[in-house]
């Protein structure tokens, strides 16, 4: 839950940054369109303190107006969510919080102060002789403003989160993957180029259009390629890596485990196993106690919440210890060797443990057990199949050292679905031993998962409706240069259709490279998550590898069209006195 807190909070602000982005787009596009303005009224008197303290006010008071109506808006979803969740789990109970509060109006403001305000700077030092100019009306940016950018996504990144190595290293991934994606691009353009020349067809003059407007391209490619890279990884978390994770599970694993079993209740368990048929583990013995000392060395005597939800290493509480002669069977050694009949003072311990605390083989270890103190030898190492529902420990020890220790047993059951009225009569015959029923468990992890997906995909659809707004606000800088290339198109004789396929195959072309690299990125995660949070073997995901560029090819196509249709349908002539008059 807490990483699934955290994921949310920096996957909503990808959608952040992607606004501000497309601010910063418009304020370019604003100050663009504005640079006559400014050069008259200088040419009238106007001095250049003047000129900033018009256009400071301006961008105060559009931030003061966003930041009201976002607190506000912001306010109704929350109450809305909150009737949600009464509505679901009927013991919650919202409490008052200032943080969101403080965080929106903090972020609103660096959002204005350090994406856009750099562009109105740059506007305010207009000479009047631009009057006598016409302005290029290109989107623009210097390195003053992608140094403020970058340091308003790093403050950002370090607002949500809350901590600076995942600040860090996030924004460094995020800095090479954008320069790596810019890279390849280029390359791909500059690729293109002979391909592009001379603009016979719909193709190439689409080819020519990604050309000559390379900055504004790349942005948009890297806007929709994080968008669409977290609508797929969520898409494929949810659809088949939880799916993949459950089949994991064979058929006939125990699902209902029976602790906190005596000495006395074995026999009558077996008995009520044999009698009703069913799948049953061997018992096994279990004594509580704690890992003191690694060579010597104290351990930590308390782990805080965070370390043991995050490490898990088991130090700083009691582990469940058990002694065994053969070793089970979704155990295997990786290291050393198992116990033999003249084993004395030794102990097998997991792998993912040992590699956490820092264990290898021949180390010392202490335990405490109900107060006395004994000392084992680490002989092998084991790789523990947790898959296998099968009671699993992480530190099993030689029978010698534990058998004098009173223990209690642990076993599991399989019991059919339709045959669970089994565990209330079990319940009932042997009140002290505690069932668990796997099963239940692992239908509230999918709830939970469900919630958070739920949660993500609300997400997403702020995230989708960011990266079209960038979309918008760059085809918008673009319309005066679209405009003129229209007008000069039309006059040689240009068609509607022509001109139709043009722009779409332009769009299509952005749309489906993105897709390419949302969908590469997207891959790569996904088999890290494969292997390392489920444990689930090496696969490819092809679906995703034609779902990715499709997508991404047909929402900027559709986006572009619905932008630029009107500008097709304006007669030539009508286009080429737009230019004059410009």
């Amino acid at each position: 839950m807490a990483r699934a807190e955290r994921f949310l909070l920096l996957a909503g602000l990808l959608g952040i940054v992607l606004a501000a982005c497309a601010a910063a787009v418009a304020a370019n596009r604003y100050s663009q369109r504005h640079v006559q303005a400014v050069a008259i009224i200088k040419a009238l008197g106007a001095t250049t303190a003047q000129v900033r303290r018009i256009y400071a006010s301006h961008l105060t008071l559009v931030v003061l107006f966003s930041l009201l109506l976002g607190l506000v808006a912001g306010q109704v979803v929350l109450i809305v969510a909150e009737s949600a969740i009464l509505h679901y789990v009927g013991d919650f109970r919202p409490e008052l919080s200032l943080r969101p509060l403080w965080l929106g109006s903090l972020t609103c403001v660096l959002c204005a102060s350090l994406f856009a305000a750099r562009p109105l700077w740059q506007l305010t030092v207009t000479p009047a002789i631009q009057v006598l100019k016409q302005p290029a009306a290109v989107l623009t940016f210097d390195k003053w403003q992608l140094i403020t950018g970058a340091l308003a996504v790093f403050a950002l990144m370090w607002l949500f989160s809350g901590e600076w190595l995942i600040s860090i290293g996030l924004f460094l991934v995020c800095g090479i993957f954008i320069a790596l994606l810019l890279g390849v691009a280029a390359l791909l353009v500059k690729a293109a180029k002979p391909v592009a020349a001379g603009q016979s067809s719909a193709g190439k003059l689409a080819l020519a259009n990604l050309r000559r407007r390379l900055w504004a391209n790349s942005f948009q490619l890297i806007t929709f390629s994080l968008a669409l890279f977290l609508a797929l990884l969520l898409y494929f978390v949810r659809a088949e890596l939880i799916g993949q994770w459950q089949q994991q599970i064979p058929d006939g694993a125990p699902n209902h485990f029976l602790v906190n079993v005596t000495e006395t209740q074995r026999t009558e368990l077996a008995e009520f196993a044999k009698t009703h048929q069913l799948q049953s583990e061997p018992f096994y013995p279990v004594v509580r106690g704690r890992l003191v000392q690694l060579n010597q060395q104290l351990m930590r005597e308390e782990a805080t919440k965070e370390d043991r939800s995050e490490q898990q290493t088991g130090i700083g509480r009691e582990l469940n210890l058990t002694w065994l002669e053969n070793l089970p069977a979704a155990n295997k050694i990786q290291s050393g060797q198992w116990f033999s009949t003249q084993s004395r003072g030794e102990v097998s311990v997991e792998q993912e443990l040992a590699e956490r605390v820092g264990i290898a083989l021949g180390d010392q270890l202490q335990f405490s057990i109900g107060g006395q103190l004994i000392a084992a030898q680490v002989t092998s190492i084991r790789e523990v199949d947790w898959n296998s529902l099968q009671p699993n420990f992480y530190m099993i020890l030689s029978p010698d050292l534990l058998q004098g220790f009173p223990a209690s047993y642990i076993t599991a059951f399989y019991i059919e679905p339709e045959r669970y009225q089994l565990v209330n009569q079990l319940a009932r015959q042997m009140p002290t031993v505690t069932v668990l029923s796997v099963e239940a468990i692992i239908k509230q992890v999918q709830d939970i998962i469900a919630q958070v997906t739920l949660a993500l995909s609300f997400i997403l659809v702020i995230i989708g409706l960011a990266a079209a707004l960038v979309l918008v606000a760059q085809v918008q800088a673009t319309i005066e240069q679209r405009e003129q290339e229209l007008a000069i198109l039309r006059t040689l004789g240009a068609r509607y259709a022509f001109l139709r396929n043009a722009l779409l195959l332009e769009f299509t072309f952005l749309g489906a490279l993105a897709g390419l690299f949302a969908t590469v990125l997207a891959e790569i995660l996904l088999l890290s998550l494969q292997q390392r949070l489920f444990d689930l073997p090496f696969s490819f995901h092809y679906t995703l590898w034609w779902l990715g560029p499709v997508s991404g090819a047909v929402l900027v196509s559709l986006l572009g069209w619905w932008q630029l249709r009107q500008l097709l349908r304006v007669p030539g002539a009508v286009l080429i006195r737009r230019v004059l008059q410009g």
